[in-house]
């Protein structure tokens, strides 16, 4: 991480997801809360589902009830729209 801009961290928060084929694996969120329940675009869902699924081995059930509860998807997605997002 030392060639990592430090502005780009003061506004990023950088999560460790952990290891896979031995090297360490990393996401970035924002480092504000959302206040708003904004409803995030069918890309941004399929790619954070489907790298998660590769990473953890996780099936598409796993992965729609998980995302099902969280702010954003929570009331605008339904599970069978999310199940089309992911591998």
């Amino acid at each position: 991480m030392s060639r990592v801009n430090k502005n780009f961290l003061l506004h990023y928060k950088v999560l460790f997801l952990g290891i896979y084929e031995g090297r360490s694996v990393y996401t970035l969120t924002k480092e504000k809360d959302i206040t708003v329940n904004e409803k995030p675009s069918e890309s941004y869902l399929g790619t954070i589902g489907n790298g998660i699924q590769s990473i953890f081995n996780i099936g598409n059930t796993t992965m729609c009830e998980y995302f099902i509860t969280k702010k954003g998807a929570e009331g605008n997605y339904t599970q069978e729209q999310l199940n089309k997002l992911f591998i």
